[in-house]
């Protein structure tokens, strides 16, 4: 299958997130991606503060989102949350940054694009898959993970204050990383 059949049925697919869209502070560089004829995305997230209960395991399956929202949170609907919680695990406050995933035509286009992006900020980033299109996973490094309960409350409602307003700050500087390789990538078309 060439990369132009592949794109359009993998573009064609219905869309799984929970959200059932491409978060809006992503969408501009998606569709840039997604116009040029050498990339198609995969999968996106722009980034997201959440309030996850985790099994003592910490894996994937074991958790659920009290909270999650790809926007910034207010310190009262995570300390309302945290202080409400009558369950058993643990809860932790994360901000999780933005993170792509693109199938490129070739491996020349991958290690462009990841060139790109690292430039823009997305550090930890890398080309994961080799196959008959590599795929690249651009991730940003603005991460925040805080236990805030642990059989008992573990923080004072000054604190959620604090750590809120420093989550939405890395939402935010997600946020302008996405438009800086926006930016990049438009200009170097």
């Amino acid at each position: 299958m060439d990369f132009s059949t592949y794109k359009k049925t993998r573009l064609a697919r219905p869309d799984y997130s929970r959200a059932g869209a491409i978060d809006l502070p992503i969408q501009k560089l998606c569709a840039l991606l997604n116009s040029n004829l050498s990339f198609a995305t995969l999968s996106s997230c722009s980034g997201r503060i959440c309030l996850f209960e985790i099994s003592s395991a910490q894996k994937k399956q074991g958790t659920r989102g009290l909270i999650k929202t790809h926007a910034p949170a207010t310190a009262k609907e995570i300390w309302k949350a945290t202080k409400a919680y009558e369950g058993k695990k643990k809860l932790l406050f994360i901000s999780e940054p933005p993170i792509l995933h693109v199938a490129a035509a070739t491996l020349e286009h991958a290690q462009q694009l990841l060139l790109l992006g690292r430039e823009a900020g997305f550090k930890k980033s890398g080309i994961l898959s080799l196959g008959t299109y590599p795929i690249v996973e651009l991730v940003s490094t603005e991460v925040l993970a805080i236990p805030v309960f642990d059989k008992k409350l573990l923080i004072a409602e000054q604190y959620v204050q604090y750590f809120v307003m420093d989550g939405n700050k890395k939402i935010k500087g997600g946020w302008r990383k996405i438009e800086v390789l926006r930016k990049t990538i438009d200009n170097d078309n």
